[in-house]
């Protein structure tokens, strides 16, 4: 039996954004954004292990990884007592951590913090990341995938230049590729496998 050869840990980004409902489609757009520009995305729950702690498999991912990307947009409170979401800002604070002890020689860890473009909201609710390139987004799929695409093909390990007008198109038929692929298994998050190789063939097409 032969094994599938595993991604280029060169071009892993770690993905630190919600996994609701509501976000499926923000999601959706990031790790099809990804495929696409020749990166492969991961999460926390991509490998497939249950038994170690969520943390532990969290941090393990992020210090994997060449890059990761946060969105710290859910930063009003919710529900009936008003709470916001910090498991993103502590993933992103992981993230820094590691970037400024870098293990596996001079280039370290790179990341990309997506906030709301809601009158700079970022710099009441987060005010210490003051003085970093934050990108904005309106929460559509279609311009968070424009703020990723733009950094990724930025970065030196960018294996090709896509622009948007290749990119965006396409999401409308990832959307519905992974809108089969949940109803397929029983509307829980499908195997990461499956998520990657929908990604990849729809964008060769």
């Amino acid at each position: 039996m032969t094994t599938a050869p595993g991604p280029d840990t060169a071009r892993t980004v770690f993905l630190n954004c919600p996994f609701d409902r509501q976000y499926e489609p923000l999601l959706d757009a990031i790790v099809f954004t990804c495929v696409h520009a020749g990166f492969f995305p991961l999460i926390a729950s991509s490998s497939g292990s249950v038994a170690a702690p969520r943390l532990e498999r969290i941090l393990t991912s992020l210090a994997g990884a060449r890059f990761s990307i946060h969105d710290l947009s859910r930063c009003h409170g919710e529900g009936d007592e008003n709470l916001a979401r910090f498991n993103m800002p502590l993933e992103l604070g992981m993230a820094m951590a590691i970037r400024g002890v870098p293990a596996d020689g001079p280039t370290g860890h790179d990341y990309l913090i997506l906030v709301p473009d809601e009158a700079h909201a970022h710099q009441r609710f987060i005010s210490d990341l003051s003085g970093l390139d934050l990108y904005l987004h309106d929460h559509t799929p279609q311009v968070v995938s424009a703020r990723v695409l733009k950094w990724l093909v930025s970065l030196p390990e960018a294996p090709t230049f896509l622009s948007p007008k290749t990119v965006l198109p396409k999401l409308v038929f990832f959307g519905d590729a992974m809108n089969e692929l949940r109803q397929e298994w029983r509307g829980g998050p499908p195997p990461w496998r499956a998520i990657i190789e929908a990604a990849e063939r729809i964008a060769a097409e």
